[in-house]
């Protein structure tokens, strides 16, 4: 198909979608470009209507012509964000190159131009010129370039943690932004004294919201960053679903010029110095396991035209067991020898079913239960050491360990195209994918391990047509699908509430469906839940 025939017909799918967004309730589109517009005069301050003005992306080579109109006014109010060259031509006057025009995310630039008497042929180029200005907006907030996203430390890699260095954000625990998790705990700035749950996360221009916690649904690599803009205030009336601050990310894209770039970051205890307090009680080093790795890479598909980028990402952290100790029946309890519980604690037992003479209870003798009147269920679930071992200790209680260990796994890509069509058709299309596990173990068979998984996907497909010097129209359509999956799995034990001799114990299912036991002689043992607990699906268009 050629480039004539592809524009028709995206005329064409861009007047349906108009159309078809008249009548469906969506999100609001939120602008993940920048723009420029100025003033261009001849040296008596009088405008100089009809000048050819052309923008061209020093990085991509993309140009964006347009003309001023008879008050001298041009603008270009869609372009991507990036370093561009201005060059004004007007019959009469010398043409003029301004350099070194960096437009940042939403930023809507002012530059005003003087043209010098002169042949057309002969150029001037403006090299000290006073900062751009933003007259335009009345949007207040902070910028994060690539550069300082990418060299600032952090630990964890969040970009999210720089929204603390925005005038008026703050957090009540700096730390969640450290342990690596996009969800199920991952921090959340304060902006202007309002709640946490109160920001608007995007991903060029589309929805990047976690909505049931409301937290952000992806973190991107931070090699793919091109920028992220933090609006805290003032915000333009297309910017909504949100009273604390709107954070807007936006990803790099491909160039002329082929690059690329690999990292791995790890931490491990052995390039520590152990604390303090761990010294003093001569403990070793807390264990460290956390890496970090990834890369991108960029280029040109057609100089000028058609643009590539992609990167990768993964995570794998392992976090060090906690050990906690619990309380199991002692072995000799096990088998109805309960004298110990009487020599010890003072505590006597008395059978239930037999009264003397008095309507009293009989006491067992020095605390013994005779065998014909233990649980079955019980005896089944003593002599099965595998499923519940003996203590480690001849302490009554906490003569038991568990130990709890957990692990981040993560892998995420973008993949991304950019297509200058014609001078007035900027074409982009995105696709990114995510999961994160943060399974959970124990060491105590019947403390069952848990599951959190959090598989994503996101994408955006965007056209800017600019119709005429004074009409631009932008379509963008995208979707944002997270899905939070939580639970416990039975480790595998089958239908053990049977087994021991639970009837209908397994109705529910394999596994075994335990109150978890808190207090007494057999505390912290047993999960209240196994299965499913938690599985919701969002989908955002």
């Amino acid at each position: 198909m050629k480039v004539r025939d592809l524009v028709r017909a995206g005329c064409a799918l861009m007047a349906l979608l108009c159309l078809l967004f008249l009548y469906l309730p969506s999100s609001t589109a939120q602008e993940v470009s920048a723009g420029m517009t100025g003033r261009i005069t001849d040296p008596t301050g009088a405008a100089v209507a009809g000048a050819a003005v052309t923008a061209r992306d020093v990085n991509r080579g993309t140009v964006w012509p347009t003309t001023t109109n008879d008050e001298g006014i041009f603008a270009f109010p869609r372009v991507p964000t990036g370093t561009y060259q201005v060059r004004i031509e007007a019959k009469g006057f010398k043409t003029l190159v301004r350099p070194g025009i960096v437009l940042e995310l939403n930023q809507r630039a002012r530059l005003d131009l003087t043209l010098e008497l002169g042949a057309v042929s002969e150029s001037i180029e403006v090299t000290d010129a006073a900062p751009l200005l933003n007259t335009e907006t009345t949007i207040v907030g902070a910028v994060l370039t690539a550069n300082t996203v990418t060299n600032t430390p952090l630990i964890a890699r969040n970009f999210v943690a720089l929204t603390l260095l925005a005038p008026g954000v703050t957090a009540t625990d700096p730390s969640s932004f450290n342990n690596g998790k996009r969800t199920a705990g991952g921090g959340r700035p304060y902006v202007n004294g309002n709640r946490a749950e109160a920001n608007n996360f995007l991903l060029d221009g589309v929805d990047n919201n976690e909505p049931t916690n409301d937290r952000t649904a992806y973190l991107p690599n931070l090699d793919a960053i091109q920028e992220v803009k933090m609006i805290t205030n003032n915000a333009s009336a297309e910017f909504g679903n949100f009273q604390g601050g709107v954070i807007n990310v936006t990803l790099k894209s491909g160039t002329n010029d082929l690059h690329g770039s690999a990292f791995e970051f790890f931490r491990n205890e052995k390039l520590n110095a152990n604390n303090w307090a761990r010294n003093y009680n001569n403990n070793p080093r807390s264990p460290i396991r956390w890496n970090e790795y990834g890369g991108t890479l960029g280029g040109p598909v057609k100089r000028d035209k058609i643009f590539f980028f992609g990167d990768y990402q993964g995570i794998r952290q392992a976090v060090p067991p906690a050990i906690s100790t619990m309380s199991v029946i002692p072995t000799e309890y096990r088998t109805g020898d309960f004298s110990r519980l009487s020599s010890e604690v003072g505590i006597k037992l008395y059978d239930p079913l037999t009264l003397d003479s008095s309507g009293i209870k009989t006491p067992f003798a020095n605390n013994q239960i005779p065998t014909s009147r233990r649980n079955i269920v019980a005896t089944n679930l003593f002599n099965k050491t595998d499923l519940y071992p003996q203590p480690t200790n001849s302490a009554l209680r906490y003569n038991m360990v568990n130990a709890a260990g957990s692990q981040i796994l993560s892998d995420q890509f973008d993949v991304k195209t950019d297509a200058k069509l014609t001078d007035k058709d900027d074409f982009s299309v995105r696709y990114s994918w995510g999961r994160q596990e943060l399974p959970t173990s124990n060491s105590f068979p019947l403390t069952f391990d848990s599951y959190t998984h959090n598989p994503f996907q996101n994408g955006v497909v965007n056209w800017t047509r600019t119709i005429s010097p004074s009409m631009v129209n932008e379509a963008r359509v995208g979707v944002n699908r997270i899905t939070l999956w939580a639970g416990s799995t039975d480790k595998g034990l089958g239908n053990v509430a049977e087994q021991l001799g639970i009837t209908n114990g397994n109705e529910r299912g394999p596994g075994l469906m335990m109150l978890q036991i808190s207090g007494g002689y057999a505390s912290s043992i047993g999960s209240g839940q196994i299965g499913t607990q938690q599985k919701s699906v969002n989908n955002i268009f």
